[in-house]
């Protein structure tokens, strides 16, 4: 009996299958599981800070015509790490954040886990009821926000920190790394589904299964110093995840396009050179699509990295034929040169190790 007999008909065939499958078959499927692969056993914000020593100076954010370095944002989020630090962070304790897309989201998010802690994305454009709900479930200790977003939020004023208001302290905090606190196995984020299935749930993402991705992803995608990777989505979104963090930790430069990105804008982004990665959705393949040929896409960067299930059926010009991601790599945005698409699947479901729905206690 073969293994795919075994398949076809499982109930005829009865189990353990591992006893009626040949020799070949058995050393295949020990292949096919030999996905072994060694990874730094440190957390995410200590990589990044290994980056900053490599390359201080080299351009880490850009956003409205400003620039952050490597050793400018570090020194940013170790002031406000040390204040949440002050204030009870530690591993495994949540602090939400909800911030525009801008410098001060990239600070936050590094400064969290540099006290220590695990940050809940509080995206503002969501409705103030669902963040209310995210909120409650998730009782962070601290949230993290500014002025304009406020009108959103529930929260008591005492876990409140405004960053715009409390800048000029937060300025007065040390600007050096903190000692770590934190191992591979706490918490770094916790994301909140859709709810398109129910209420949103949170999934915990811990820095190994973290670390263990973005390793991954630094060396398959082509980001490298003196490219630009646009952030253009909400960091509430799994994507995000890779075209920051992998940006940040291979010395990349993120560029941070406005809250108010369209299509429009997103395409002038892309037309600028020196494009590595470009992290998009099934949805904007379509919307360039209409105004990207194919002999344009593969000159304006090295890999379009597509998340999501199915790639858009409307337009032939882009699937070739009503066809997955995949025919795109084949026929669309595909040249000699190795530039192309490839498809992805969320990276809370690929890489990170979860350790359930989220409900925390406070002692």
């Amino acid at each position: 009996m073969s293994l795919t007999e075994a398949v076809v008909r499982p109930v005829e065939h009865g189990s353990p299958l591992w006893g009626r499958l040949s020799d070949d078959e058995q050393a295949q499927l020990r292949r096919w599981n030999d996905t072994v692969a060694e990874f730094p056993q440190l957390c995410t914000h200590e990589l990044f800070e290994r980056q900053v020593a490599r390359d201080p100076d080299g351009v880490a954010v850009a956003f409205r015509g400003t620039n952050l370095t490597y050793r400018e944002l570090n020194e940013r989020a170790n002031k406000l790490a040390h204040n949440l630090r002050s204030r009870g962070v530690k591993p495994n304790v949540l602090v939400g954040v909800c911030l525009e897309r801008s410098p001060d989201l990239i600070v936050a998010l590094l400064a969290v886990w540099k006290a220590g802690g695990a940050y809940v994305p509080l995206d503002p454009s969501y409705p103030r009821e669902r963040l209310s709900f995210m909120i409650e479930d998730a009782r962070p200790l601290l949230v993290l926000t500014e002025s304009r977003c406020l009108p959103q939020l529930t929260t008591s004023g005492d876990q409140l920190i405004c960053l715009d208001t409390e800048d000029a302290a937060l300025r007065k905090e040390s600007s050096d790394n903190l000692a770590p606190i934190t191992t591979p196995s706490d918490l770094a984020y916790v994301m909140y589904t859709s709810g398109s299935t129910g209420r949103p749930k949170g999934a915990m993402i811990v820095h190994r299964g973290l670390v263990n991705y973005l390793w991954w992803a630094i060396r398959t995608y082509p980001v490298e110093p003196g490219h630009a990777v646009p952030v253009h989505t909400s960091i509430s979104f799994d994507l995000t995840v890779t075209s920051l963090y992998t940006t940040l930790l291979g010395g990349a430069k993120v560029e941070l396009l406005p809250e108010d990105v369209g299509a429009q804008n997103l395409l002038a982004a892309l037309l600028q050179k020196n494009r590595g990665l470009v992290k998009i959705t099934p949805a904007h393949l379509e919307l360039l699509g209409n105004q990207i040929g194919a002999h344009e896409a593969p000159g304006m960067a090295k890999a379009f990295v597509i998340g999501g299930r199915e790639s858009p059926r409307r337009n032939p010009a882009i699937v070739a034929g009503s066809r997955s991601c995949h025919s795109v790599v084949q026929r669309v945005w595909s040249n000699r040169d190795g530039r192309g698409v490839l498809r992805s699947r969320g990276e809370d479901h690929r890489s990170a190790e979860r350790i359930g729905d989220h409900r925390q206690t406070h002692c």
